[in-house]
């Protein structure tokens, strides 16, 4: 399981507080502000970060109010009132599936796995050797697909490199999802 990105930033908040700006030598002020200067961003990073997609969602919906309001003032200009009814659309579509947030999809996953985990421990111990393996399959395809992905997503630190290397990740990922 990849380490998700809050607990990184507290990672390295804490590496650099305890161990490497006590290290920098007096003398080395510019270093010792810039490294307390990354501690406030990763700060900052990490206070916003559980806010950014929130943020982005009332933003647009905010945009959408303006753009509703904008339609009757269009009304000279039906071309343009037009173009701007196709994007209002597109917004309020997108708006829609921007429901459910990172969190809720996080607490889904958690929930699923363990949902999962509690029925193949109930179901395991009664399964013959045949229907084991049929419970056994696709959870072991699950496993490594989500491996892969796991070490792809972690590729860019540089730990493996060569022909056994995993794939970027972003070909691992459905197209319509990767930016």
């Amino acid at each position: 399981m990849q380490m998700r990105p809050d607990v990184q930033i507290s990672s390295m908040i804490k590496a650099l507080e305890d161990t490497i700006l006590p290290a920098i030598p007096a003398g080395q002020g510019l270093a010792a502000e810039q490294g307390r200067l990354v501690v406030g961003m990763l700060k900052l990073m990490a206070c916003q970060l559980p806010l950014q997609f929130a943020f982005d969602r009332d933003e647009l919906s905010r945009l959408l109010d303006c753009c509703d309001g904008l339609a009757e003032a269009m009304a000279p200009w039906p071309e343009a009132a037009a173009d701007l009814t196709a994007a209002l659309q597109a917004g309020r579509d997108l708006l829609a599936r921007c429901q459910a947030g990172p969190e809720d999809l996080c607490g889904g996953l958690r929930r699923l796995n363990a949902a999962l985990a509690q029925v193949i421990d109930r179901v395991a111990p009664q399964a013959s050797t045949a229907e084991f393996e049929r419970l056994q399959a696709p959870i072991l395809a699950q496993s490594r697909e989500q491996l892969l992905r796991d070490r792809a997503l972690m590729a860019t630190q540089g730990w493996e490199t060569g022909p056994g290397a995993p794939p970027d990740i972003a070909l691992l990922l459905p197209a319509d999802t990767v930016r």
